[in-house]
């Protein structure tokens, strides 16, 4: 995790156990730095576990390509052994601005989304705009729900990253930059990925002419390290392309659960993706669950 004393210090001490009802403890709380006194505050709590979780997103500013894609970081604080999956979804967005791969995976602390406009600029917003991120979640009959703080990445020496807040999350859409309504489509329509070393397939839709593989490139954008592009072909209706995955070798970690984001750009200058040119078009997150 990121986080720091600007959002969740790591340093704040905390236990959870079980005692006995029926004794009495002493609870001594210490400086780790030995400082103490008058002009220092500390808070303590003792009470049974509070199971819930805290939200980022990160950048607080984005630029969504007009027809395009763009994509954010989402990261969790679970508090109290909380662990369960957390939604995610956009409170109220203006009209044409939608939002794909809205999920925390269970235990994860971090989560990747992305955010779409529509082709017409007559239902988009004509200046930046403010999104609201929520995550909802439950904790046995216990709903849940918190709101996304913006954030920012700050890196300091040592290569020391951390978060820090900022006041609104905001977004613009860029007219200038035309993207396209890419769609990932997984074998036999659903989100389930086969778990085992084996090549597969994904058709990647696009809605353009045939015959695009030998002018484009697509990689993995995420999970980062997770797949390979093995090969890419034309597929047999217009604006197709079958895209061959494999799963990582030596990549034990890679998650069951989780999104899938191609990026798909130019091999030559010649060749513009669209009527404008364009150095790389996102595909909206698409979940995938490892089978």
């Amino acid at each position: 995790p990121v986080f720091t004393g600007l959002l969740a210090d790591p340093r704040d001490s905390s236990i959870i156990t079980l005692l006995p009802a029926d004794d009495t403890y002493e609870v001594r709380v210490n400086d780790s730095r030995g400082q103490g006194g008058p002009d220092f505050h500390y808070r303590l709590r003792i009470s049974e576990p509070r199971p819930d979780f805290e939200l980022w997103v990160t950048p607080s500013t984005l630029s969504i390509p007009l027809a395009g894609t763009e994509r954010a970081h989402v990261h969790v604080r679970r508090i109290d052994g909380f662990t369960g999956p957390i939604a995610l979804q956009l409170d109220n967005p203006p009209l044409g601005i939608s939002c794909k791969g809205g999920s925390v995976p269970t235990n994860a602390t971090e989560a990747v989304i992305t955010l779409s406009t529509s082709s017409s600029t007559k239902r988009l917003p004509q200046a930046p705009f403010e999104l609201n991120l929520s995550g909802i979640a439950t904790n046995g009959a216990e709903l849940l729900r918190q709101t996304a703080a913006p954030a920012h990445h700050a890196f300091q020496s040592l290569g020391y990253n951390r978060l820090v807040q900022d006041q609104v999350w905001m977004a613009t859409v860029n007219t200038q930059r035309y993207g396209n309504a890419l769609q990932i489509l997984l074998p036999e329509q659903k989100t389930y990925i086969p778990a085992s070393k084996k090549p597969f397939v994904v058709t990647l839709s696009s809605g353009k002419a045939k015959a695009m593989a030998d002018y484009i490139t697509v990689r993995v954008v995420e999970p980062e390290g997770g797949f390979t592009v093995s090969s890419v072909r034309d597929g047999k209706n217009p604006g197709e392309l079958l895209v061959t995955l494999a799963c990582a070798q030596g990549n034990d970690a890679l998650p069951k659960t989780g999104t899938l984001i191609l990026s798909v750009g130019r091999k030559s200058s010649k060749y513009k993706l669209g009527y404008r040119p364009q150095p790389a078009a996102l595909t909206p997150a698409t979940p995938y669950v490892l089978e």
